[in-house]
């Protein structure tokens, strides 16, 4: 594992790739967990039993009860889900009153429709912030000149850092 490839270890290049991939976890969670947590909420606001609410999938990292609810974090740090009572209308507990099934249709649609404009809303925040936050903007900068080009006519060297274009 400790290769050179032009005087680089891949230990190295680990160490400068991890702080992109924790920050894309760390993007996905908060998507995932937003999107999810759209559907929880409205289950709950419309009253129907929410049996488990999960983020990530596949093995248990922890687990905890809250009322009637059971939370946990998995392994696996892609997708995560609210599973309710009475989901499917053929499910053994369709016939809970507090089940999805047995909410009216506009109460179904919003449901299920929840996650995905948490999301929107997410986005809108987002944008809406990023002007005040600041961005980082990569600055143009000439890397090379191919003889005989444009640019080179122009007289652009490389390093020449690019500020209007006609």
């Amino acid at each position: 594992m400790k290769t050179k490839r032009n005087g680089v270890t891949n230990i190295q290049k680990i160490i400068e790739v991890a702080p992109y991939v924790l920050e894309i976890l760390v993007a996905l969670g908060l998507i995932i967990f937003v999107h999810e947590l759209g559907h929880f909420m409205t289950a709950k606001w419309f009253n129907v039993r929410v049996r488990r609410f999960a983020l990530g999938m596949g093995p248990i990292i922890v687990k905890w009860v809250r009322g009637e609810t059971e939370y946990s974090l998995r392994w696996v740090p892609i997708g995560g889900f609210v599973d309710l009572v009475g989901e499917h209308p053929d499910a053994e507990e369709a016939d809970d009153p507090r089940g999805l099934w047995r909410r009216p249709a506009w109460q179904r649609i919003v449901v299920f429709s929840a996650g995905v404009v948490m999301n929107a809303l997410l986005a809108l925040v987002f944008f809406a912030l990023a002007p005040i936050i600041g961005i980082e903007a990569i600055v143009p900068v000439a890397g090379g000149v191919l003889p005989g080009m444009p640019a080179e006519k122009a007289g652009i060297l490389p390093g020449d850092r690019l500020v209007t274009i006609n």
